[in-house]
């Protein structure tokens, strides 16, 4: 027997379970999910495991380059979403609104690179915006 990976683990004691999803505060956690049938260790649906899914119903998710236009499948973008659970805009915050919110499209700063249909995270480029009074 060889040694299982640290995220194949918990599917070995429990069996497809979980569900994963992915969103941020501005759009309450509902930008794609992975359903507990795609948590597979082996098989074909094992290459989504370390994905965080797909986008879900009522959801639309672009990955957009620096200048807002979608990139090629493979290639890293910023994952965006639009959708009737996106925020209307921070409180108070034109200019961050106006950055967060552009082109119709919330920016998370999240980056993926998965051609797939399937969202793979890489580390943001910038921070994430506060929308704290003391931020």
């Amino acid at each position: 027997m060889y040694a299982r990976r640290p995220e194949e683990r918990p599917l070995d004691l429990m069996g497809p379970v979980f569900v994963q999803i992915f969103g941020q505060t501005e759009s309450p956690m509902t930008g794609t999910v992975l359903r507990a049938e795609e948590h597979m260790v082996d098989g074909p649906l094992a290459h989504l495991l370390t994905s965080c899914g797909r986008a879900r119903s009522g959801v639309q998710v672009r990955i957009l380059d620096d200048k807002d236009e979608p990139v090629a499948a493979g290639t890293t973008g910023e994952i965006c979403i639009r959708g009737g659970s996106v925020m209307p805009g921070y409180w108070e915050r034109p200019e961050a609104n106006a950055e967060t919110l552009r082109g119709g499209w919330l920016h998370t700063g999240d980056h993926r690179d998965d051609g797939r249909a399937r969202l793979r995270l890489h580390p943001r480029p910038h921070p994430a915006t506060w929308s704290s009074p003391e931020a």
